[in-house]
């Protein structure tokens, strides 16, 4: 059971962190979290950030690979049979809503629906409704999803984390000689790369799968 429950906390650590600092800074405007890489990816040329670094797929995919977790395993997590129904779907909901905020961030800061389809914004306008639409039909497309875990979850958390890769290889070094100073990871970094890893780990070592009603019921 715990290993299960495991599964969408590890997923709100990773996306809890990419949201956080990945490049510190003293001046608080001059941080950068996980997610500005988005934006990041279209600013730097190909001069600065070298191919295929550029591309904004490496920074898509922690966002989608979380709030997929979120929205299909948080809907139908195995519950403590002790746990009151108000309790089991209020977490249930809680999951659910974090997998919505976690998809709209996938969008472009400036985003409005005149843009979204623009060549530069299509990959996170179709992340964020790739996302959204499976949150939409959780409680249909979750069984299934509950029962593969073990066999999507780890390739796209390891697919996630070639966001790690970009930024250690391209990212990391250009903000050095854009501040003009040594800097090493953010915490959140490293946040994301631990939520990633318990993902994996627990999604190998589980079995998750739906609870129905009835089985609820059973548990009581």
């Amino acid at each position: 059971m715990a290993v299960r429950l495991l599964i969408p906390t590890a997923a709100l650590l990773a996306a809890w962190s990419y949201l956080s600092v990945w490049v510190p800074h003293p001046v608080a405007g001059l941080k950068v979290l996980g997610v500005d890489l988005l934006t990041f990816c279209k600013l730097f040329t190909g001069a600065q950030i070298p191919w295929p670094w550029q591309n904004p797929t490496f920074f898509v995919l922690p966002l989608a690979m979380t709030s997929l977790t979120l929205s299909q395993l948080g809907w139908f997590a195995d519950a403590p049979g002790h746990w009151h129904r108000a309790v089991v779907w209020s977490v249930r909901l809680a999951l659910w809503i974090a997998s919505l905020y976690v998809a709209l961030q996938i969008l472009p800061l400036d985003w409005k629906p005149s843009n979204l389809f623009w060549t530069s914004n299509l990959l996170q306008t179709a992340g964020f409704a790739f996302c959204t639409g499976f949150a939409l039909l959780a409680p249909l497309t979750s069984p299934l999803m509950t029962g593969l875990a073990r066999w999507w979850i780890p390739p796209a958390a390891l697919a996630a984390a070639t966001a790690h890769a970009a930024f250690l290889v391209a990212y990391l070094p250009e903000f050095a000689r854009l501040y003009r100073q040594p800097l090493q990871p953010g915490p959140g970094f490293y946040g994301t790369a631990l939520g990633l890893a318990a993902l994996i780990i627990a999604s190998i070592a589980s079995h998750p799968r739906p609870v129905d009603h009835l089985e609820w019921r059973k548990q009581r």
